[in-house]
């Protein structure tokens, strides 16, 4: 009989890993024909500029969505089919709160584009690409919302339709801007091209749910809202972290080794954050939900089944990456992007670290212990990483990066796992006392 329920389980997993890097990949996609685009355009250069650009556009969009994803999925999935009042309470109060941050984050973005323009690219005549991105925030914050209320209630069908159309329309709109505009239609894309899916199809389904189910749960409570802004305390200083970081790590590699190799360094990053984000995607998809409404032991037990099954995955497909580094680099890139080869066996190994320490900080962040979250954020994210690249990068270059993002991501890994081993071992004694 356990046999059986391990084998539903495991393939609820690789579901959910379908669902998620299916539709990751098509994201992967669009992100990486932008990268591809700016590679051929703008070279190295052009590449730390739009990588400038990408930050602040990363930061609307977090600020954009309330940053309660995390919460939302939290409170709604632990509540589905246990307590309807906490589960309309908390529904209503998520779509109030993204309203709310959505049409906010639009309106300071254009009010403020002058001087955006001028921080980012030295002049106010480009202030028009902080409209496009202001309007473009307020869609992704709806868009987001949408996929959050697909994840919290496990709609893994819905949730990979929408993806896929989503990022389908973000790759085609991200070819047609290249070709027609160059360089700044690449700017465009990164303001709009995940949001474009919504207004295809996603504005839609949400104007459903609204006559259906938003109306009439719309409202805000203090002591809700108050809950699922908590977590947005750890996404937005998560977002703030390494986009600051980001700036000061292209900052120090231009001051030292010049804009090209600074180039070089956002590309392997684009490649970075492009898994980074579909394995994250897999992990709100699948278990979070889960870990919400278990036990500490109970999520021990998740972490080592599913987890090591989660993990082996993502292992394999590093190493593929790996073994055909080469002509990943030649497709996504160009010529001039030779050197980036050596920085992949840093990254790899580093994120693979960092998405297990993260398998694990959410187990924390699923049990409202958003402190350890934060803590090791602040630490590993933002004082390590930076403190190592400040020692590196002068005289290693990128490999001096990519020495410090291994360090920092392999002590990120340990230090949450003998965190983890430590709280649950005192868990299962104060069960034994009590």
């Amino acid at each position: 009989m356990q046999f059986i329920i391990n084998k539903v389980k495991t393939g609820f997993l690789l579901k959910s890993f379908f669902s998620g890097g299916t539709s990751s990949l098509l994201k992967l996609l669009s992100g990486l024909i932008l990268v591809k685009g700016i590679a051929i355009i703008g070279g190295p250069e052009g590449m730390a500029v739009s990588g400038t650009f990408l930050n602040v556009a990363q930061l609307a969009q977090t600020f954009a969505t309330a940053g309660i994803s995390l919460g939302v999925i939290r409170y709604i999935s632990s509540n589905i089919g246990v307590d309807t009042t906490a589960y309309k309470l908390y529904l209503g109060n998520s779509i109030g709160l993204t309203l709310i941050f959505s049409t906010s984050c639009a309106l300071m973005i254009i009010g403020s584009s002058p001087w955006l323009a001028l921080a980012v690219f030295g002049t106010m005549g480009q202030f028009y690409y902080f409209i496009i991105l202001g309007i473009g925030a307020f869609f992704y914050g709806m868009n987001n919302f949408l996929f959050t209320y697909y994840s919290a209630h496990q709609l893994h069908r819905q949730y990979l339709f929408f993806n896929i159309i989503n990022s389908s329309a973000g790759m085609l709109f991200t070819l047609a801007m290249l070709f027609f505009f160059g360089m700044r239609g690449a700017f465009v894309s990164i303001a709009l091209h995940q949001s474009i899916g919504f207004l295809l199809y996603g504005f839609n389904r949400v104007f459903v749910l609204w006559q259906n189910e938003l109306k009439k749960q719309f409202q805000l409570q203090w002591g809700a809202s108050k809950k699922l802004l908590s977590y947005s305390i750890y996404l937005l200083e998560n977002i703030v972290i390494i986009s600051v970081v980001q700036l000061l790590t292209r900052s120090l590699l231009i001051a030292h080794h010049g804009a090209d190799t600074a180039g070089l360094w956002d590309g392997m990053s684009r490649i970075s954050s492009s898994y980074i984000t579909a394995s994250i995607s897999i992990i709100l998809i699948y278990f979070i939900p889960r870990f919400s409404k278990g036990s500490l032991g109970q999520c021990k037990q998740i972490l080592l089944k599913q987890g090591a099954i989660f993990i082996g995955i993502i292992g394999a497909s590093f190493l593929t990456l790996y073994v055909f580094r080469g002509p990943v680099v030649g497709i996504l890139f160009s010529e001039a992007f030779g050197p980036v080869e050596k920085l992949f066996p840093y990254f790899l190994i580093g994120d693979l670290c960092r998405i297990f320490g993260y398998l694990i900080t959410t187990i924390f962040i699923s049990r409202k212990n958003l402190t350890v979250a934060i803590v090791s954020d602040i630490i590993f994210n933002a004082l390590l990483l930076y403190c190592m690249q400040y020692l590196l990068i002068p005289q290693g270059g990128l490999t001096g990066v990519g020495e410090a993002y291994l360090f920092t991501y392999v002590a990120y890994m340990l230090v949450m796992m003998f965190y983890f081993l430590v709280s649950s071992k005192n868990a299962l004694k104060q069960m034994d006392a009590s």
